[in-house]
């Protein structure tokens, strides 16, 4: 352990240039620079509160089926079960490989987490297929019951987080069944035991160190608590879900972790809380919820963009969460909608979570929210629509990335939209290991901004820095304004290069065209880099660059700035590359062109790129 740690070290001080500044720093200002306590151990938040069941409700609670998907498809013996980022071909849900060991930690989490049941029973509930369905379903479950007899901390399947997942996962089967399965008190005793064993291994690691996933902690003991009539899970719960939103909601509406979508996973699992309040009559719970979620519903329309035939596209900007695919989650603002007494249209897609909660409104809507709070992006994200084109900014508010988040190095990254299109794109990230492929989604590299000597705009967080330290290297706190055809970010990260200053951002929209105008303040020479990703061909040739578009036949025309001469187009480069290919869902990887264009150029600089057509 120790020898990796000194080789990891000697790795650092070679590439990451903050690293190399706070081991200097170690000689002159040992103090300042270094974080002396080391990361809080798990304990429990300091604001539970007791609160009292309601009354029992009569019979069982069950989920409001949707009439969506209607095939009459016969359940297959043997299915493909997709996982977080891997496929397992031809499984029997009866004799899953619980034990297995996968390249990615997240497909076994997934396994355990039984997130791939819910399409399963969305996608054959209506049809002949229903009943094997959920015997297959429930024959997965009683299987890992007795596979799991006893807790095992240490263990993927007792992570808090996949224990949470599981435990709301068995309950949507148990609510989506037409009949008390079979044996379902011992699923029932499954529930309370894993219940019980997440309220006491929360995961609160302190104010600092704690994220989204503390409140998921809540949403699961909170539903069992209901489910199941236990007053201690139902209280704690509940206390989680309402004092975590001061945490995790920074600003009103919106995720404070830097992923769009992160954001509609959040807002699922609030809309969730809400519902089960009012199926099961927690007035006062419900009463809280409303203007959470009608906030929240306006931050993920803030990501959708308008793509025709009542679709909707989302730039997909930080981690891609392995729970599930952007597109299961579509739906979400329409059963916020519905829980909310919002006029709700149709829904986006025929097809994902939304379909559980297609009659939402049986439950009961008391009243629109009267304490709606209104959602204006400021903080971290910035959103410009004018001249069929869209454009998304995003900037991490305390300059590097947050600790317990989900953002990535993409202060002054932009994605550009035209009438719906995507046309300059973020990566994503492909999976959370800390190899080149997983690291690779983090780095500036996977984003379209520019950079100053090939190096981040912020330094990241590590656990040895002290906070004055990283706010030394990250320099002036990002900034981000929208104006009526402009949008520009402005922040302080390259000032900790030698010669480096402050960098802005201004993206003006016209017809037809759209500028970037970059600018770098400081002093001597240094080289630029600026990358710009789009999900389709870029060709180069007489000295101009062409964006060849199926979605617009003449295409775009891509003017790059002077001094920039050193150009290169990457397309579908080898998953190990730093570009040529971007993620749409964790685990997926989907060849694009990466533009870079790079050149030394004495500071200060200003440049501008301008995509016309």
């Amino acid at each position: 352990m120790f020898l990796k740690m000194v080789e990891r070290a000697k790795s650092l001080y070679g590439s990451d240039i903050d690293f190399r500044a706070f081991v200097l720093g170690l000689v002159t200002n040992p103090l300042g620079n270094v974080r002396w306590h080391s990361k809080p151990r798990k304990q429990l938040p300091a604001y539970f509160s007791e609160f009292t069941l309601p009354p029992a409700k009569t019979g069982r609670p069950v989920l409001p089926l949707g009439g969506f998907v209607a095939d009459g498809a016969e359940f297959p013996d043997r299915i493909d079960l997709r996982l977080a980022g891997e496929t397992l071909p031809g499984s029997s849900l009866g004799s899953l490989p619980w034990n297995r060991e996968f390249a990615d930690d997240e497909d076994l989490a997934a396994l355990h987490r039984f997130a791939w049941a819910l399409p399963l029973i969305a996608r054959y509930c209506h049809g002949s297929g229903r009943l094997p369905c959920f015997q297959a379903v429930m024959a997965a479950i009683f299987d890992w019951i007795d596979r799991h007899p006893d807790v095992e901390p240490c263990r993927e399947p007792w992570h808090p987080y996949t224990v949470s997942e599981r435990i709301v996962n068995w309950l949507y089967v148990l609510a989506a069944a037409d009949e008390p399965p079979p044996s379902s008190d011992r699923i029932a005793e499954s529930i309370l035991r894993q219940a019980q064993y997440l309220a006491g291994n929360l995961e609160y690691f302190g104010e600092s160190y704690t994220g989204n996933h503390l409140s998921n902690n809540g949403r699961a003991l909170y539903l069992a608590g209901l489910f199941l009539r236990d007053a201690s899970l139902f209280s704690r719960g509940k206390s989680i879900l309402l004092q975590e939103r001061g945490r995790i909601f920074a600003e009103p509406g919106f995720l404070r972790e830097g992923s769009a979508h992160y954001q509609f996973l959040v807002t699922r699992n609030y809309c969730e809380a809400l519902f089960f309040a009012r199926y099961f009559q927690d007035a006062s719970m419900a009463t809280e919820l409303e203007p959470t979620v009608s906030a929240l519903a306006k931050g993920c329309r803030f990501f959708m963009v308008a793509a025709g035939g009542g679709e909707f596209v989302l730039p997909l900007i930080g981690d891609l969460s392995p729970d599930c695919p952007p597109e299961w989650l579509s739906g979400v603002p329409w059963v916020c909608d519905l829980l909310t007494a919002a006029p709700a249209a149709d829904p986006p897609v025929p097809f994902g979570w939304h379909f559980f909660f297609a009659n939402a409104r049986s439950v009961g809507v008391m009243s629109p929210p009267t304490t709606a709070v209104p959602v204006v992006a400021s903080r971290e994200w910035g959103r410009l629509d004018s001249c069929a084109w869209s454009v998304f900014g995003h900037v991490n508010p305390a300059g590097v990335p947050i600790t317990a988040g989900h953002a990535h190095q993409d202060t002054g990254s932009v994605a550009i939209f035209w009438n719906g299109n995507p046309l300059v794109i973020d990566c994503g990230r492909k999976r959370y290991s800390q190899d080149a492929v997983g690291s690779k989604g983090k780095e500036y590299h996977a984003h379209s901004m520019a950079v100053l000597d090939e190096c981040n705009p912020a330094p990241f967080f590590r656990g040895i820095y002290s906070d004055s330290f990283l706010a030394r290297r990250a320099g002036r706190v990002p900034v981000i304004q929208i104006g009526a055809d402009s949008l520009e970010v402005v922040h302080g990260g390259f000032a900790r290069l030698k010669g480096g200053g402050m960098h802005s951002r201004t993206v003006c929209c016209f017809p037809g065209r759209v500028e970037l105008l970059d600018r770098f303040e400081g002093r001597g020479r240094h080289r630029v880099t600026l990358i710009l990703h789009f999900p389709c061909q870029v060709v180069a040739g007489g000295g101009k660059v062409s964006v060849v578009t199926p979605f617009k036949p003449s295409g775009f025309s891509l003017t790059l700035p002077e001094g920039l001469a050193e150009l290169q187009l990457h397309r579908g480069g080898s998953e190990e590359g730093r570009y040529g290919w971007a993620s749409s869902a964790y685990g997926a990887a989907s060849e694009i062109t990466s533009v870079v264009a790079q050149g030394m150029v004495e500071l200060p600089w200003s440049g501008k790129t301008i995509l016309e057509g």
